[in-house]
């Protein structure tokens, strides 16, 4: 009865430990993801700007 819980806490233990891989993935991957993210949402909003300053300028006749 008392065994039941170890293996969960041994695997949280061991999950906060710093391995290298993990402080590699936490120190390059997380704010490479972060970026590829915040890209992705300001290419959107470029995509998004370019599109209607494109349509302003074809309805106001400029291009």
């Amino acid at each position: 009865m008392h065994s039941t819980p170890l293996p969960a806490k041994r695997r949280r233990c061991s999950s906060m430990r710093d391995s290298p891989d993990d402080r590699f993935r936490r120190t390059f991957l997380t704010p490479l993801i972060k970026l590829a993210i915040f890209f992705l949402d300001f290419g959107k909003i470029g995509g998004f700007l370019l599109y209607y300053s494109g349509k302003l300028s074809t309805d106001l006749g400029i291009f």
